[in-house]
């Protein structure tokens, strides 16, 4: 035993100084240091609780449609955009304000999120309207990938963040390898936003989902029973189909009918009879209209 923890000890060390290798291409150190001081802040104040169950979507049919029931503490999960506004972003940091607001934390403590935002189209005020308190997020704006891969791989090591979402583009099968290492580490969950040309290639996440929207009939929210809820007044809603391309410990080829209503962030099942013809929402897409275009490629 003595020899078995000694061990894990050198292998553990060994990833650090694997992971801090200084980059050709690395930030300023007075944002290296900002942001590293900014980690051990809330590691030192808050401590990571140890989760019994996966976190909920909050919809169950999702959970049991998930090879967890859920999604796991210390997983990677690839969410592909069919296409620029499908709600690939919003569905994202739907789970990311779940992983907080769910936690099970010490009395005193809390959890927080690390949004990686190379694009800088993350709009605050849009994400802090479903509940996250502005104290539980920490807004990250590397200028390259080596920098984008150095925030990634340090909040994703850190025991007082429970989810890391960001918008990446390409990535290749070392960086995502060291990135699935950090969150098993840190026991984080990584919740990738992509374009849907990522899907057939390398990847380290668990799970790899294809994000369609589906539109609606205006006005009726339907439970799973396809009985229409009232609504006064009628909350916009949202529609998709997701496809499991991907799934560590589970089948892919599968797919889910899923709608949100948009002022809180809730989802449910999706009955194939309620999505009729209407206009998409892109509000909640979590980018300012202004750099709508930029983001379009996510």
């Amino acid at each position: 035993k003595s020899q078995i923890s000694n061990l894990k000890s050198q292998i553990s060390n060994l990833k650090s100084q694997i992971f801090l290798v200084p980059q050709p291409m690395h930030p300023p150190l007075h944002t290296i240091d900002a942001l590293r001081d900014q980690l051990q802040h809330w590691e030192a104040k808050h401590h990571k609780p140890s989760w019994v169950e996966p976190i909920s979507s909050g919809c169950q049919a999702f959970d049991d449609w998930l090879p967890k029931g859920g999604f796991a503490p210390g997983q990677l999960i690839e969410w592909l955009s069919s296409r620029p506004g499908s709600g690939a972003a919003a569905l994202a940091w739907v789970i990311a304000i779940r992983s907080v607001r769910d936690a099970n934390c010490p009395s005193g403590s809390t959890q927080s999120i690390v949004v990686v935002d190379r694009d800088g189209t993350f709009y605050p005020s849009a994400a802090i309207a479903w509940g996250l308190k502005p104290e539980q997020i920490m807004i990250v704006q590397p200028k390259n990938l080596d920098d984008t891969m150095w925030a990634l791989n340090q909040a994703l090591r850190c025991s007082a963040v429970t989810a890391v979402w960001t918008r990446l583009e390409t990535i290749d099968a070392s960086h995502f390898r060291r990135l699935q290492l950090s969150a098993e580490e840190g026991a984080t969950l990584g919740l990738f936003v992509r374009p849907a040309s990522a899907q057939g290639q390398p990847s380290w996440s668990d799970v790899q989902l294809l994000v369609r929207p589906r539109s609606l009939q205006p006005g009726k929210l339907h439970e799973p029973n396809n009985e229409p809820v009232p609504q006064s007044p009628r909350p916009y809603r949202r529609a998709w189909e997701l496809q499991m391309l991907r799934c560590r410990g589970g089948t892919a080829g599968g797919s889910l009918l899923l709608q949100m209503e948009e002022t809180s962030g809730q989802l449910q099942p999706l009955t194939p009879s309620t999505h009729e013809t209407s206009a998409l929402h892109l509000a909640a897409e979590l980018a300012r209209p202004a750099n709508r275009r930029r983001s379009a490629r996510a």
